[in-house]
């Protein structure tokens, strides 16, 4: 398994997150599932958190805070502790958490095969059957088509 360092570590930070925060966590635990992510990589993954309807209400010194946090985080005790604990913090955010990533996977128009595992994964680690996963997915696939048609 590709991913064990981020979906098999069973330790949660002292840190708490809200379920905001969470859907974030789990975003940039996704960008960086493959190492350090690349500059253009992660402004799209905080362009992606900053478009989700939960964070409408946040002003942009809330925001920035929230992704310190987060980056703080990862940074000092790793990208599974980060995980976990967004897992355990998401409550019912879950579904927003997936979409965000999947539509972070669906710049580039195509789902590769290690994308494909960590999403399936992560749907697993979030509670979300492999149908409303793929249903999620295949809507994102026709938004995008229609956009681009």
């Amino acid at each position: 398994m590709k991913y064990q360092e981020i979906f098999e570590v069973d330790i949660t930070s002292k840190q708490k997150l809200s379920s905001e925060e969470a859907v974030a966590a789990i975003v940039m635990v996704a960008v960086y599932a493959n190492g350090q992510p690349s500059e253009e990589e992660n402004e799209e993954a905080i362009n992606i958190i900053n478009t989700q309807d939960i964070f409408e209400n946040y002003s942009v010194d809330e925001f920035e805070k929230m992704l310190n946090k987060i980056t703080r985080m990862l940074n000092d005790e790793g990208i599974g502790v980060l995980f976990r604990t967004a897992v355990e913090s998401v409550d019912d955010l879950g579904e927003v958490a997936f979409q965000a990533v999947a539509e972070m996977m669906l710049i580039d128009q195509k789902i590769e095969h290690d994308e494909e595992s960590f999403l399936s994964q992560l749907a697993e680690a979030l509670d979300i059957s492999e149908e409303v996963a793929q249903d999620m997915i295949d809507e994102l696939i026709d938004e995008e088509e229609e956009a681009f048609s």
